[in-house]
């Protein structure tokens, strides 16, 4: 390819809105955001470069985990719900429509995600626009932040992209949870990429499982990592979270080391449905570089039709089973992140440390 070059213009950019609050980013962290301004009087523009809120939560997460302590990696702190608030508000809802067995004890296997909580994501994502429309958050989907304007050090407006072509918001407080920090990248805020140490994955769902025959299956052969069964809690449904080490199984040890796939791990929640297999891999991919992040989603898509094809012809249980769901984009855990005057410990994190500018 050619060597960069750039373009200079003139852009005359209307201004769409003035709002109190821009949150940039629709994910969990982004309707949170929204919702706790909006409900307190604030008026919020939200923006999603999706068609639908909710983030990954919605669209390649596995089972929720962390509302606990890690009281099964550190037995001695004792049992303690740590997140409540919003996060347990959807909880709350969706249970009470049938879309989540709730908290789930794990008595087999894991450690830091003891306890384990299924959703239904289609349920999720309906809920979480009702939340937001009953709180008067002004959403645009299909949006993405380009570019700021300062007065200073301060960000008065984020410029925006979307089908109406670029535009102006103009603001007293910008919220950024784009995920890679991006309104702080474009405001000029010290970053550090952290792409290099960790990986980037592409779940996906199966149905016409029969998780019972697969559950027999790997009993018998000793393959279970992770196990827990919340029947009682979904009447008619599977409700199973399930990890299984499939590199254990002679066809597919050559497979694994090869391609970095691993496990898998993941749950059923409506019978029938494998509804997510994490299992597919990459490492050290820079998310924030389109031509990286292109390739790695090729290679993960690739990886998933390949493990899905050697799944139905080896392990009972999959016989009859076809993939029906892949997630939107590759799922990324960490890039760039904002320089911080302090970076919590292991130690503040287990033993729950307060600070005096917390919010």
């Amino acid at each position: 390819m050619s060597m960069r070059e750039y373009l200079t213009e003139t852009l005359h950019t209307p201004v769409r809105c003035v709002c109190d609050v821009i949150v940039c980013g629709g994910g969990t962290a982004g309707v949170a955001a929204a919702l706790s301004a909006a409900r307190c009087g604030a008026e919020v523009v939200l923006i999603e470069h999706n068609g639908y809120v909710g983030g990954t939560l919605v669209n390649g997460a596995g089972p929720l985990h962390s509302f606990f302590n890690l009281y099964n990696a550190y037995p001695e702190t004792g049992r303690h719900q740590v997140v409540r608030g919003i996060a347990q508000e959807l909880v709350d809802k969706l249970e009470a429509r049938g879309q989540s067995p709730g908290h789930m004890e794990q008595r087999r296997g894991g450690g830091y995600d003891s306890v384990i909580t299924l959703i239904d994501w289609e349920g999720c994502k309906a809920l979480m626009l009702e939340l937001l429309e009953q709180a008067g958050v002004h959403l645009l989907l299909h949006t993405d932040a380009v570019g700021v304007t300062k007065q200073g050090d301060r960000i008065d407006g984020v410029i925006i992209q979307s089908k109406s072509g670029r535009e102006l918001i103009r603001t007293k407080t910008v919220i950024d949870t784009t995920g890679d920090a991006d309104v702080a990248e474009l405001a000029g805020c010290e970053t550090e990429n952290r792409c290099t140490t960790t990986t980037v994955g592409m779940p996906f769902s199966m149905q016409n499982v029969d998780m019972k025959r697969l559950l027999a299956y790997l009993e018998a052969h000793q393959l279970i990592t992770q196990l827990v069964i919340g029947e009682e809690q979904t009447p008619g449904n599977e409700a199973i979270r399930l990890g299984f080490d499939l590199k254990k199984v002679p066809e597919f040890t050559e497979f694994m080391e090869r391609t970095g796939v691993w496990g898998p791990l993941g749950y059923a929640l409506h019978t029938g449905e494998f509804t997510y297999i994490n299992a597919a891999s990459v490492r050290a991919v820079d998310a924030t570089d389109v031509e990286v992040l292109s390739r790695a989603e090729v290679t993960l898509r690739l990886q998933v039709a390949e493990l899905s094809r050697m799944l139905i012809r080896y392990i009972p249980g999959f016989e009859h089973a076809y993939v029906s769901w892949t997630p939107n984009k590759i799922g990324v855990r960490l890039t760039r992140i904002v320089q911080c005057e302090h970076v919590m410990t292991l130690q503040e994190i287990t033993e729950g440390a307060r600070f005096p500018d917390e919010v």
